[in-house]
């Protein structure tokens, strides 16, 4: 419950510098009414990650997979029925909305019948405490949305439009594989959690067995879809999409390196370390941005990737 007072304070903060933009920009009322819907949906998902982070804690993971469902089945359904009936684009964000408010709902549910009763009780000592170790991780996502998306901005300032779709087609295909291993791997936040306040010696020597074993399925993983690519590319996104292969294919040995920093990430994080993950992203954005300047110019798409 203190996590959820944190939250909500974040959200407030959020909300007030969104109004501070909303009123210094020039935007439409159907766009601020996005925007706000947006924001609340989010609002709801973030409260249901704590209630997640909950269930991990118990080793329950099987209720994450229970609510992604129910989230991603009436948010498809609220889709189809969105487009077939022409209802509109504010229509999109609403369904996002209650989507995600039926999913939050659903968490209360869960965690009062299976876990605790809810004692709002503040311990200002604890708040301090949430205050400080999740700021750090909150600018870690900021900075993290720059680094995923720096490519896309210069290739639009530098290139053709096909040459991003091209790119953003192999580019999202990346994102959505390693988000799902981060996922896999977040089963192991609990027992390295553990570890950290018990035995580092083992947590070390777990972490190692692990790494050991993400790297070879991670370099099988990337020998398959290297393999499949054309394939793949041709599945989901159609023939015209096919010189997205090329990029594909670069982008993929990505995974070897993505899929070890989730793994990193989460040992940091288990031993209160996450400042230090604060220091690889701005790195890595650097880099990123001075080697699409050189490479796009000269190669698109393929030097994006």
């Amino acid at each position: 419950t203190n996590a959820l007072i944190v939250r909500w304070f974040y959200m407030l903060v959020s909300l007030a510098v969104i109004t501070v933009i909303i009123l210094l920009g020039n935007f439409s009322a159907e766009m601020i009414w996005c925007i706000y819907l947006t924001a609340f949906a989010w609002s709801f998902a973030s409260d249901s990650a704590i209630h997640i982070a909950l269930y991990k804690a118990f080793e329950k993971m099987e209720y994450e997979a229970i609510l992604t469902l129910f989230f991603q089945i009436p948010y498809v359904v609220f889709l189809f029925l969105i487009s077939y009936y022409d209802l509109g684009f504010t229509s999109i964000f609403i369904a996002f909305l209650i989507a995600n408010l039926a999913r939050n709902f659903l968490d209360i549910l869960i965690t009062r019948t299976r876990f605790i009763k809810y004692r709002f009780k503040i311990h200002w000592s604890l708040l301090g405490y949430l205050l400080k170790e999740s700021y750090v991780l909150g600018l870690i996502v900021i900075v993290m949305q720059g680094f995923i998306n720096v490519d896309l901005f210069v290739l639009k300032s530098l290139v053709k439009p096909a040459e991003v779709s091209m790119f953003y087609s192999a580019h999202s295909l990346i994102i959505l594989i390693s988000v799902i291993s981060a996922s896999l791997m977040s089963v192991l936040s609990p027992a390295f959690s553990r570890l950290a306040h018990k035995d580092r010696d083992d947590l070390f020597s777990e972490y190692e067995k692990s790494f050991k074993i993400v790297t070879c399925v991670t370099f099988l993983l990337v020998m398959q879809f290297m393999l499949l690519s054309p394939l793949i590319i041709r599945t989901i996104f159609g023939s015209e999409f096919i010189n997205a292969v090329n990029s594909f294919q670069i982008l993929v040995f990505s995974l070897i390196f993505t899929i070890l920093f989730t793994l990193f990430d989460i040992v940091l994080v288990s031993i209160s370390k996450q400042n230090l993950l604060f220091l690889c992203l701005p790195a890595g954005l650097i880099v990123r941005f001075l080697l699409d300047i050189f490479l796009i110019p000269e190669y698109g798409a393929v030097g994006a990737s």
